[in-house]
């Protein structure tokens, strides 16, 4: 997803010299080259800005990476997409001799589901887009394909905390209720052993790494009690632990309906990480034949659109590629 920053009203500017030999040493054309590039890389540092800070507004505040403001802010990518110098063969009104020159600027948010953000998506069936013969697919003894599927949950935080702590409505989703967040603090931790990669006799990818799994009830949640749809901690919130069959939408004139969970949404959740720094997570195991991971449609955000349309009417964009440009003609003053 690109933001190509918007074209900017002509700018005119005149540089006059007592001399061709001044001229010569102080303003040359790879000086001249060198702060327009600079103006335009400002001018694309605005427009980064605009880009976060419209996206954070929209309630997208997860910087990590891998993340749609993460693929702003440090994974961005400014680049030069095109420029051209083009002389014009007849002078101005005065007699002077006119340049124009067109530069490009390329403003990428580099995050993988950058695109389905801004443009959202229909309902689909995840099995039926999955590649399952890519490279990290793995595969029973019997041949069958399957994949297993990470969930991460968050710590358990305090309701009066929440809006001070800066907690991403992903994050309040992800939270554990307070008392399952009791026991999972409790399990012991999953040690990676820094073995692997390996693969079966086949050729075909099993694992990154072998771990280590603690044994007995101190190594994952057990869960399989639960039959009620939600859970209530001690605190009096209601937590989604159970859900009934759900329509996510239609797909070629037929429902798409993920069927009732069959365990409870924290049965089999293990603690990684380290002391102070634990990730707390569930597997699923999707198959091409599994029933249900049906994704419900998603509406489009449509962030860059919105950067783009306020900054093409903001004078802020050409004052910051004007300044940009001064930065490096201005006498005295070195890029």
């Amino acid at each position: 997803m690109t933001i190509r920053i918007p074209r900017l009203p002509s700018l005119s500017f005149t540089i006059e010299v007592d001399g061709i030999e001044a001229f010569d040493d102080t303003y040359d054309g790879d000086r001249i080259m060198m702060a327009l590039r600079r103006g335009a890389f400002e001018a694309a540092k605005l427009i980064q800005g605009a880009w976060i800070d419209r996206a954070q507004a929209l309630g997208l505040r997860n910087t990590g990476p891998g993340s749609y403001v993460g693929g702003i802010q440090s994974e961005a990518r400014i680049e030069i997409l095109s420029e051209n110098m083009t002389f014009d063969p007849r002078p101005d009104e005065r007699g002077q001799d006119v340049a124009w020159y067109e530069i490009v600027i390329g403003v990428t948010n580099t995050c993988p589901h950058a695109q389905i953000v801004e443009e959202g998506h229909a309902a689909f069936h995840l099995p039926s887009v999955v590649k399952w013969s890519g490279g990290k697919v793995k595969f029973t003894k019997d041949g069958r394909p399957y994949l297993n599927i990470p969930f991460g949950h968050t710590a358990y935080q305090d309701i009066a905390k929440r809006d001070t702590s800066g907690a991403t409505a992903m994050a309040l989703r992800m939270m554990l209720p307070k008392d399952i967040y009791k026991q999972a603090k409790k399990l012991n931790f999953v040690r990676p052993l820094r073995q692997g990669p390996f693969y079966d006799a086949q050729g075909r990818w099993k694992a990154k790494d072998r771990y280590h799994w603690p044994q007995g009830r101190r190594g994952r949640l057990d869960r399989r009690h639960v039959r009620e749809g939600y859970y209530s901690d001690s605190g009096g919130e209601l937590f989604e632990e159970m859900r009934g069959e759900q329509r996510v939408g239609r797909v070629g004139g037929r429902n798409l309906v993920n069927p009732a969970w069959q365990t409870s949404k924290y049965h089999g959740l293990f603690k990684a990480g380290a002391k102070g720094h634990s990730q707390y997570m569930t597997i699923r195991t999707m198959t091409p034949t599994s029933p249900g991971w049906n994704i419900p449609a998603m509406a489009g955000r449509y962030i860059a659109a919105q950067t783009s349309a306020v900054i093409a009417n903001s004078d802020a964009l050409q004052r910051r590629f004007t300044d940009g440009i001064a930065a490096v003609l201005t006498p005295g003053v070195m890029p």
